[in-house]
């Protein structure tokens, strides 16, 4: 081992107690509540059967919308582990606008998840990653013209994976958040005169402030 490596491995490790030493205990439940920013798109292909190939209504989606979270935190110097959900509206809307000749649209609204989530804690401020499942409440809506009446409506459940990045700042009583996440939502293939498939995949931004209890 050369005497650089020596020195860097002793460098880190210094760091790395005195980082424990310094970090904030985030350790217990917590709670609270966040604004979010969410954007993406839905696959929407088509078809007079389960094959889908007449056409592609795909969109893009978008929307602000709220959660209420729930978590708890274990700590073991410096890495913070714990177990997360939050319940919310998505209020996360997009449509085709007409592409195939009627209005096919997609509308997010109740959104839960639930994810494990792992970090590293230094001073005041919490880095971190989450893996996890999602579930959506989501309608289908179509118009056959513009301001007209409401045709066909499929009201669904999608399921999906939910990874996020994010860091928290110990800031009065509680925690600043900062976070985007990535969810891929499953396939659901609704039959109106034809049948048409909704898989939505959106980036949610969350800004949002928790109180450790």
């Amino acid at each position: 081992m050369s005497k650089f490596t020596k020195i860097a491995g002793m460098t880190v490790a210094a760091l790395l107690l005195a980082s424990a030493a310094s970090a904030q205990n985030f350790a217990g439940g917590y709670g609270g509540l966040a604004i979010t920013s969410t954007n993406g798109d839905t696959e929407a292909p088509w078809g007079w059967d389960t094959d889908l190939t007449e056409g592609d209504d795909s969109h893009d989606i978008d929307g602000k919308g709220f959660m209420g979270i729930l978590g708890y935190n274990w700590q073991a110097g410096s890495v913070v582990y714990g177990i997360e959900g939050a319940v919310g509206n998505m209020n996360t809307k997009g449509d085709d606008a007409f592409t195939s000749g009627a209005l096919n649209g997609t509308k997010i609204g109740t959104n839960a998840y639930l994810a494990g989530r792992v970090g590293f804690a230094t001073g005041n401020m919490l880095f971190y990653g989450s893996l996890g499942a999602s579930v959506a409440r989501t309608k289908l809506p179509e118009y056959h013209e513009v301001d007209g009446p409401l045709i066909n409506q499929a009201n669904i459940t999608h399921s999906g994976t939910r990874a996020a990045l994010g860091m928290e700042y110990v800031m009065g009583p509680g925690m600043l958040r900062a976070e985007v996440a990535h969810t891929q939502y499953n396939k659901k293939t609704v039959n109106y005169e034809y049948y048409i498939q909704s898989k939505p995949e959106v980036t949610t931004a969350t800004l949002g402030y928790l109180v450790k209890f």
